[in-house]
């Protein structure tokens, strides 16, 4: 099974009518995991994360390197710093690849005026 192949993820990021942003995330977690390992989709900041005030993301790939590096948390905090989503999802993997430059992962990333990146 190659790396890739391991990964089935459902990631959401919606705006409600009142311009309340929520993120989510699911998977059915690492081939071949161990018994009660938690994985990032539970983990705020890794998983999925929201702000009403910046945007929200949610993100797929290796759940121990994102719980390492809370990519979520981080492509919202660009945001607030002004950045697009796209900026702030590719910044935000950046950070992942420097460190692991063979990671396979994804974000979604939505600003509080609905763009995404």
């Amino acid at each position: 099974m190659n790396k890739q192949s391991q990964f089935v993820f459902l990631g959401m990021v919606a705006i409600d009518s009142k311009g309340h942003i929520s993120a989510g995330a699911s998977t059915n977690g690492l081939a071949f995991k161990i018994k009660g390992r938690v994985g990032d989709s539970p983990m705020p900041g890794a998983g999925a994360y929201a702000d009403n005030e910046a945007g929200a993301a949610a993100a797929t790939g290796d759940g121990d390197v994102m719980m390492r590096f809370l990519p979520t948390y981080q492509a919202v905090e660009y945001m607030r710093q002004g950045k697009s989503p796209t900026e702030a999802a590719k910044l935000s993997l950046a950070r992942i690849v420097k460190y692991y430059p063979e990671f396979f992962g994804a974000l979604v990333v939505v600003n509080t005026t609905g763009h995404y990146g």
